[in-house]
């Protein structure tokens, strides 16, 4: 048995086009260095990949605390900020339900929350949006992904429907770093469920050959 992320992140270097969905022009499958893989969920975890090699490495990082660009951005909305101690507890399904309480408005669901009439709830969609565009580029200077970021996860397709991708990636994609190599990193969704699957078979033909 492996982690769930690491089972995608040994799916990586062999994904179908099929499998991922490009989350903006010229994003492009099999690039070289560093992949990242970023899931949303019922919690928030990272797994990166070397894509020669195929080695992929762990991490606990719905545990690390929030960045201070992504703490600045609920503080403005929000006198206390003490339930969000850690990325998980803001960038998951439970943490977004979360955000809208302290905010002001109960709702059951993402998809609930996305069709309120209520100011409040539009206000929590906003702060989750720009706050997650924020991490994912506090995500990119941490693991240097210019072979692709790869999201999964409920949370993340929620986050990255049409009318939210933009705005998640734009942090990213404004970024002139390093002679603009952060704008070009290339980012997909995966939309296939067997996806870990391969990442499994992957790891044991590994460790079989």
């Amino acid at each position: 048995m492996i982690n769930d992320l690491e089972a995608l992140g040994q799916a990586v270097p062999t994904v179908a086009p099929d499998a991922v969905e490009p989350l903006h022009d010229g994003a492009a499958l099999g690039g070289a260095g560093q992949a990242l893989v970023v899931g949303l969920g019922t919690g928030f975890n990272v797994s990166a990949v070397n894509m020669e090699s195929g080695t992929v490495f762990t991490s606990e990082q719905g545990h690390a605390s929030l960045p201070s660009s992504v703490m600045s951005i609920l503080q403005a909305h929000m006198p206390d900020t003490a339930r969000f101690d850690s990325v998980e507890n803001l960038f998951s399904g439970v943490g977004l339900l979360r955000l809208a309480h302290v905010i002001g408005v109960d709702v059951d669901s993402a998809e609930q929350l996305a069709k309120s009439d209520d100011p409040r709830a539009r206000e929590a969609l906003e702060v989750c949006t720009e706050a997650f565009g924020l991490m994912v580029r506090e995500l990119a200077y941490s693991y240097f992904p210019r072979a692709g970021l790869y999201f999964n996860g409920s949370l993340a397709k929620f986050l990255m429907a049409p009318e939210r991708r933009e705005r998640v990636l734009a942090p990213l994609r404004a970024d002139s770093s390093f002679d603009g190599q952060f704008a070009r990193i290339p980012a997909f969704l995966f939309v296939s469920d067997t996806v870990a699957l391969g990442g499994c078979a992957a790891r044991l033909l590994a460790r079989v050959s």
